[in-house]
């Protein structure tokens, strides 16, 4: 028997992808987005959660750069505008013990699945916060890794800041 994990499946520009469920605290309706100056890319802006501030990932340029021009239908999926949600996750950090949170912006949510050890692939190459893909019988869908996922955005931060 192989091992089994729960992934929310979801969609980021048409992308179908996938994060395990212990790793998604919520999944909220798109909130009102404060835009951060001199920002990096991936930053979408912070939003309130329950009166804290919570940076808010757009992951759609690093997984889709040039999606307009893409023929790649293995991941395409429908978008919605009206569905757009962020996904409030949580992981811990790479080099301490404390868990870090941020949202994610989706275009939509599909389902949670429960899926096999044996369905996944490796990882295309892409953004380093994918982790590999799941096969199922919609097709793929790129996991991202949640800890990969939210350094990749302090990196991005970092390497734009701005000395006062």
């Amino acid at each position: 028997m192989s091992a089994q994990s729960d992934m929310l499946q979801f969609v980021i520009r048409g992308r179908r992808c996938a994060m395990y469920v212990h790793n998604v605290k919520e999944v909220v309706s798109l909130p009102v987005i404060t835009p951060v100056p001199l920002a990096a890319t991936v930053i979408k802006g912070v939003m309130p959660l329950r009166g804290q501030p919570l940076a808010v990932l757009d992951l759609g340029p690093d997984l889709a750069p040039s999606r307009q021009d893409s023929h790649d239908d293995n991941f395409d999926m429908q978008r919605k505008p009206q569905d757009e949600f962020v996904l409030i996750i949580e992981a811990p950090s790479s080099q301490d013990a404390n868990l870090v949170r941020a949202a994610v912006c989706v275009d939509q949510v599909l389902c949670v699945r429960t899926t096999d050890a044996e369905h996944m692939r490796p990882a295309p190459p892409g953004p380093a916060f994918v982790m590999g893909a799941v096969v199922d019988a919609d097709g793929p869908a790129l996991v991202l890794d949640a800890t990969r996922t939210i350094e990749h955005a302090m990196a991005a931060v970092r390497a734009t800041s701005v000395p006062l």
